[in-house]
């Protein structure tokens, strides 16, 4: 009686990217970069406020939150409506 040797079946594991989580990994890096400029762009400006009298750096520091509460209100949203 003859033995009739199978075939070793190999499991080769198979990574696969998905598209769009290599998108939501590029738009959350942006927007990390993006949340570390506008902190050092905060703090830059608010070095610079101290040497100001006091109601124009509330006037800057206003204007600056205020700034940045638009873009990451309006371009943030943006972002994941054109990238997912």
């Amino acid at each position: 009686m003859e033995m009739v040797e199978t075939p070793k079946i190999v499991a080769t594991p198979r990574i696969e990217t998905n598209p769009n989580s290599i998108k939501r990994v590029l738009i959350f890096i942006s927007i990390l970069l993006l949340l570390i400029i506008a902190s050092l762009m905060v703090s830059v400006i608010t070095i610079n406020i101290h040497k100001l009298n006091l109601e124009l750096r509330l006037m800057l520091q206003i204007n600056v939150t205020f700034t940045l509460h638009l873009y990451f209100s309006v371009h943030v949203p943006n972002l994941y409506k054109v990238y997912l």
